[in-house]
């Protein structure tokens, strides 16, 4: 049973001008409710656009990360040269045997672009169709 049968008042009547004040009075309390529940914390917009601008940062933020830690390639020698200059020289790196090229110690990690060979050539520039496609996903 709803209040307007209970006060014996009919759904389907037309209702008398003091009947809409009622409403607009109930309806004006159950606004202010809520706002004084949202502002509780004696939030206001600014702080609502700030949180916003935040989580915007974080998100487009943590999407590039993952690109800069996916293409990173650490300098290299050549065992065969004899230099003790580590380097990011292409010519160097396609000249030497595979098993002879020596990477920086110390590497915190093993990038996709090292695990695919990514690293000079021809397969290069898949490191960078890549670097483009992963903030997106």
């Amino acid at each position: 049973m709803t209040s307007d049968q209970q006060n014996g008042k009919s759904p389907f009547l037309p209702r008398s001008p003091m009947d809409n004040e009622e409403n607009k009075n109930n309806t004006n309390k159950f606004r202010r409710t809520n706002i004084n529940l949202l502002c509780s914390f004696n939030f206001n917009r600014f702080h609502y656009c700030v949180l916003l601008c935040w989580l915007f940062g974080i998100f487009f933020a943590t999407q590039m990360i993952f690109s800069v830690f996916s293409n990173y390639i650490p300098k290299w020698k050549c065992l065969l040269n004899n230099t003790s200059n580590f380097a990011r020289n292409c010519t160097i790196y396609q000249q030497c045997p595979e098993n002879l090229i020596q990477f920086e110690e110390n590497i915190p990690f093993h990038s996709a672009a090292m695990e695919f060979g990514w690293i000079c050539g021809a397969n290069a520039y898949n490191r960078a169709l890549f670097r483009e496609i992963t903030p997106v996903s």
